[in-house]
């Protein structure tokens, strides 16, 4: 299996592509630009006598041309995966920093918090057993 991948890899089905600073490897890529497909290749042996018509062959053209249809088709959904993602990941990123400045913002006006907010709250509620008690 492992020299099957290299000799497509030799033939340029191999790429590598980057996209929101995500890798991904696609092992078999289908280009528009390639030479011919595997099926059209074995045809023309066929047609030029340089190897006998096998239907078997032929079906397993066929059915790896399928395959490379489907790695292509997988190759897009996955680069459109990894935009929506780092889009997703922005967002949140833009989301949790106005959470920290409203947090901010609360905790300034509510006087800082900390040991003197529950010292006040304490010192409030005694004050308040003694009103109502007085």
């Amino acid at each position: 299996m492992r020299r099957g991948i290299s000799s497509l890899k030799s033939l340029g089905f191999v790429k590598k592509s980057t996209t929101s600073n995500k890798i991904f490897s696609i092992a078999l890529r289908f280009h528009s630009n390639s030479p011919p497909s595997l099926l059209e290749n074995y045809k023309n042996l066929v047609e030029q006598g340089k190897v006998q018509h096998d239907p078997y062959q032929e079906r397993v053209a066929f059915e790896l041309e399928k395959l490379l249809s489907r790695l292509h088709q997988y190759e897009k959904d996955m680069e459109d995966y990894y935009v929506k993602l780092a889009e997703w990941e922005e967002k949140r990123e833009e989301e949790r920093l106005k959470l920290l400045v409203k947090e901010a913002k609360e905790k300034q006006e509510t006087g800082g918090g900390g040991i003197w907010t529950s010292v006040n709250k304490q010192r409030n509620r005694i004050l308040e057993k003694f009103a109502i008690f007085g």
